[in-house]
C-alpha cells in the first residue's frame, strides 16, 4: 500500500492502514527492547544458563525481522 494517497491536511483509509500498521510495529519493537534490555533480571533458576541465552537470539531475531534494511 502507498502512504500518502490523500489530499493535504486529510487521511484517507489508506493512509489510515499505514499509520496502524507502523504504530504496531513500533509498539512491537519497542517491548522486545524492552524484554532485551530486562533480560539478565530474570532468574529461571538452574536452567537460567540454557535459557537466557536461547531468550536473547529469539530477541534478536525478533527486532531484526522488525526493522526495515531496505532504507
Amino acid at each position: 500500500m502507498k502512504f500518502g494517497t490523500s489530499k493535504g491536511l486529510s487521511f484517507d483509509k489508506n493512509d489510515m492502514i499505514v499509520i496502524v500498521k507502523n504504530a504496531i510495529l513500533v509498539g512491537a519493537a519497542a517491548a522486545v527492547t524492552f524484554l532485551a534490555e530486562n533480560l539478565a533480571k530474570v532468574d529461571f533458576g538452574q536452567s537460567t544458563a540454557l535459557v537466557i541465552p536461547i531468550v536473547a537470539v529469539v530477541l534478536n531475531t525478533v527486532s531484526r525481522w522488525l526493522k526495515d534494511y531496505t532504507k
